[in-house]
């Protein structure tokens, strides 16, 4: 921001004073960024060692430079056919995001895995189950 004169008063060299004269601090900071960006003034802050992360939309954090180069989304089938974006893990084990590899499955999809591998029953069983409604 450089010295703006606004800001050049004793009174704000103390927390005190710089509580009690918020709107003045406030109204010096919007006019200093009105002109910035959100992502050029967090980068030029991290550049500066201030932790200043921007709040983002939903469609800018899919195509932001850092969650992209982090891998923080993948795209997954939401179901046969069709893809979205999904959040890749929301935290990492040796180097590698733990979340969702796949869709969830279809109804259905497992039936035969289930009962007749898992389960035990025979296909005819099964087949028998079907027709009833039951599964």
């Amino acid at each position: 921001m450089g010295n703006p004169p606004e800001l050049d008063d004793p009174v704000l060299e103390t927390l005190v004073g710089r509580i009690m004269n918020q709107k003045r601090a406030d109204a010096a900071l919007a006019v200093f960024f009105a002109d910035k960006k959100k992502i050029d003034i967090a980068v030029e802050a991290q550049a500066r060692g201030i932790p200043v992360t921007p709040l983002l939309r939903p469609g800018e954090v899919l195509s932001n430079e850092h969650t992209l180069a982090r891998g923080t989304f993948r795209e997954l089938d939401v179901v046969l056919g069709e893809a979205a974006s999904f959040p890749s893990g929301y935290f990492e084990i040796d180097g590698e995001r733990v979340g969702p590899r796949e869709r969830a499955p279809c109804p259905g999809e497992h039936s035969r895995e289930i009962w007749v591998e898992r389960v035990g029953l025979s296909e005819a069983e099964l087949e028998a189950l079907r027709a009833q409604g039951v599964i």
